[in-house]
């Protein structure tokens, strides 16, 4: 993901100059590398590259973040044996293909909301569906990511903005409900219903026109 964001390697090949970039932060201290907990069958798999503390207080010394927009603490780089760690890998793919793609097509990438801060900008904008039963439940809407591209008309230049909610479809949730308490695909499609139709999208977004795009296995 490194290497096809900033060395232009759209082939899964790894650069010399990408490896010794990454050697080198790591040894200054503003990287941490960790495997990831792997099986046997699975065979060896790509190291996991984290911030630091002192990786954080470089961004804020030198390019004038604010602590609080970097969003990292040391629980981040506790990597376990989770689902969420693949997801979050499989999230990262398509931010990738979005940012390398776009431009190929005379798009751009205008925004990228991932879901760590779409956890906290949606917990507020509450919704009621109804389960299976037809018992009615508040949630909130999580997407994965939300993005924004921007396409110049070819007549007129004027720029049409498309705004999409992300879902990465890993195939760990079950498709119908069972039960009041554990998550469905089903349930999931009727909380975007309700909050394409609630007060709170148009509040936050400025737009009801959202796609949502599910990438899948």
């Amino acid at each position: 993901q490194i290497a096809a964001l900033f060395w232009g390697k759209s082939d899964g090949a790894v650069s010399t100059y990408c490896r010794q970039r990454l050697r080198l932060l790591v040894e200054a201290g503003l990287l941490e590398r960790q495997e990831q907990p792997q099986t046997l069958s699975e065979g060896r798999r790509p190291y996991l590259y984290l911030m630091t503390q002192a990786g954080c207080q470089l961004l804020v010394d030198e390019l004038g973040y604010e602590p609080d927009e970097i969003d990292w603490t040391p629980a981040s780089n506790r990597v376990t044996w989770s689902p969420f760690k693949a997801h979050q890998l499989a999230l990262n793919d398509v931010f990738v293909a979005f940012k390398l793609g776009a431009p190929r097509v005379g798009w751009e990438l205008k925004q990228w909301v991932d879901d760590r801060t779409l956890r906290r900008n949606h917990a507020s904008d509450r919704v009621r569906i109804a389960d299976h039963e037809g018992h009615e439940l508040e949630t909130a809407l999580i997407p994965d990511a939300y993005l924004v591209l921007s396409l110049p008309d070819p007549l007129t230049g004027v720029e049409r903005w498309l705004h999409f909610f992300i879902e990465v479809d890993r195939a760990t949730e079950i498709v119908g409900d069972t039960s009041r308490s554990r998550r469905s695909w089903q349930r999931h499609i009727r909380a975007y219903n309700a909050y394409l139709d609630s007060v709170a999208v148009e509040s936050r977004y400025r737009t009801r026109s959202i796609r949502v795009l599910t990438v899948t296995t």
